[in-house]
């Protein structure tokens, strides 16, 4: 049976121990919250590609996983019957070369518990035997968003300078919010990674129901809508060039 308990002000909870939990050094109290008792050795072998273990690095992890890390010397494929149809040595030498990281098998446990011993390097809190029962300010079951998003229509917003399109996809279980402003993007680019704050503060103020779906963000992307002058005809002279 769990244990039970709330989080104090100013903690930021991460739910599962696993790699997807992996949470990263902040200036506020991290607490993992794991349904397991323990973490014992549950799980079989993953092959760690070398964009994957180029993060590891990054994170400090795999320094940590590297005696327990396999690093294939040769690949070979086989046919059904045990010939051999293709070989590849210094498989290893092979993936640093071309990548600048290695390629690597490790066991799912060594992984995890590399994730968490350096989790606990960075003050992280690991509580084991637990399961959340409610969040507050869980704006997945905000009744007025859920609304909005199950029962599809499409929604404006006009603004002083800004306006807002809004509508359901993916069968209701997606929402997709189009903000368009003013122009700010260099001549030369047409798209680039956005600020959330940025985004908070252009439509502070606005409709609250908008307003909490902005809430909800965590990456935006700023890109241009294009204008060009009207052409005379969109057929070429000699009728074999038609513009769509």
């Amino acid at each position: 049976m769990g244990q039970r308990f709330s989080l104090p002000s100013l903690t930021s909870p991460v739910q599962s121990a696993g790699p997807t939990g992996r949470i990263e050094s902040l200036d506020i109290i991290i607490v993992v919250l794991e349904s397991a008792s323990e973490l014992a050795e549950i799980g079989a072998g993953l092959q760690i590609t070398p964009n994957s273990s180029r993060l590891l690095k990054g994170w400090g992890v795999y320094e940590k996983l590297q005696s327990q890390a396999v690093e294939p010397k040769s690949l070979l494929v086989h046919r059904y019957s045990g010939k051999i149809l293709a070989k590849e040595d210094e498989f290893d030498k092979h993936m640093k070369e071309k990548y600048g990281s290695p390629f690597s098998d490790v066991h799912r446990v060594d992984l995890q518990q590399a994730l968490v011993a350096r989790a606990r390097e960075l003050g992280v809190v690991l509580r084991l035997g637990q399961r959340v029962e409610s969040l507050d300010l869980d704006s997945i079951k905000d009744p007025d968003l859920r609304e909005m998003v199950t029962n599809p229509s499409v929604h404006f917003w006009v603004g002083p300078g800004a306006h807002v399109v809004a509508y359901s996809l993916k069968g209701g279980t997606m929402y997709n919010i189009v903000l368009l402003v003013p122009d700010d993007l260099p001549e030369s680019v047409a798209r680039q990674p956005g600020s959330v704050e940025e985004m908070k503060k252009l439509f502070q103020g606005w409709d609250p129901v908008l307003t909490r779906f902005l809430e909800c963000v965590d990456k935006v992307d700023k890109w241009k809508l294009m204008h060009r002058e009207q052409m005379d005809s969109w057929i070429s002279e000699r009728g074999n060039l038609v513009m769509m």
